[in-house]
């Protein structure tokens, strides 16, 4: 982060951001927040594709406290397509 900041090294915007957030990034969530993203994806799949469902799966499924990413799967909902 000093190189950074007396001009060592040159980096673009989308690495600032990353350097500046890396603390929060770097800290795992709970599956609280875990479900909140879920369900804010699950709003917005709503609009895009309204029969397609969602699924959390990956460390949530497996029922682990905390994770540092959330793994989701999108597929067609079978009652529409069948």
């Amino acid at each position: 982060e000093m190189a950074c900041k007396i001009g060592k090294i040159k980096l673009n915007k989308t690495q600032l951001i990353g350097l500046k957030y890396l603390d929060e990034i770097s800290q795992k969530m709970t599956r609280t927040e875990m479900e909140g993203i879920a369900n804010y994806v699950k709003d917005c799949l709503k609009i895009i594709e309204p029969y397609f469902l969602l699924e959390i799966v990956g460390s949530y499924r497996r029922g682990i406290s905390k994770s540092k990413d959330v793994d989701i799967v999108i597929y067609p909902d079978p009652t529409y397509y069948n």
